[in-house]
């Protein structure tokens, strides 16, 4: 957590450097809270907008972008491993995922936009390769759910994953505000879920994002 610090400290001095009255980095903002460069949130905002488009798409033709999902047990499936999190089976499908991305992904953008990237590269692979192989053969599985579970899992994740020095203590407060919110539906997400829900990419989109905690936060305290 302590990187988000250091980028509002960056900003916040760019801020004063352009209006020729930069404080000392160490010194706290007299008036002003941190600046936030809006620019970390342009991947999730492109992802949500391609999400839109693309319901868009399959609105006017229906089915017409099923191909993209991930096609268990099918070699030619794994390529939807990337496609699958931007297609939606219906609105309400589209919607709850928005929602729960932009909240999640935010969080996470506050990071850097690499972060996100890496978190959300990572957590689509795992989902999609879960998915994948532990579908039954030739189920076809779309939808970002997995992504929404990977961000809940990194942002859980990394309050283990961080030392006491680098934020541990806001990291914690993080996780606890995030499993209130979230908690219920995750716990839902993966036990007792309705046929036609994917558990599975529930499930993997999870361990995707605890992997991430451990691999990315691990490596920040090296």
């Amino acid at each position: 957590m302590s990187d988000f610090w250091e980028r509002f400290k960056e900003a916040r001095t760019h801020h004063y450097q352009q209006m020729g009255n930069a404080p000392d980095a160490n010194s706290p903002a007299k008036g002003r809270g941190p600046v936030i460069n809006a620019g970390v949130f342009t991947p999730l905002v492109i992802l949500l907008g391609i999400m839109w488009a693309a319901y868009a798409i399959s609105f006017v033709v229906p089915g017409s972008l099923g191909w993209l999902g991930i096609r268990s047990w099918n070699l030619a499936g794994l390529g939807g491993i990337f496609t699958a999190p931007f297609i939606h089976s219906g609105l309400r499908h589209l919607v709850g995922n928005t929602l729960s991305l932009a909240v999640l992904g935010a969080l996470i953008s506050l990071e850097g936009a690499r972060r996100f990237l890496s978190v959300s590269l990572l957590v689509a692979t795992v989902a999609g390769l879960g998915a994948w192989a532990v579908n039954a053969p030739g189920v076809v599985t779309v939808g970002a759910s997995g992504l929404v579970f990977g961000y809940f899992g990194y942002l859980v994740a990394g309050a283990f994953f961080t030392d006491w020095g680098s934020g541990k203590l806001l990291r914690v407060v993080l996780a606890v505000l995030v499993i209130a919110v979230y908690g219920a539906s995750i716990f839902f997400g993966l036990v007792g879920v309705r046929a036609g829900i994917s558990w599975q990419a529930h499930l993997f989109g999870l361990l995707g994002g605890v992997l991430a905690a451990w691999m990315i936060r691990g490596k920040d305290r090296v």
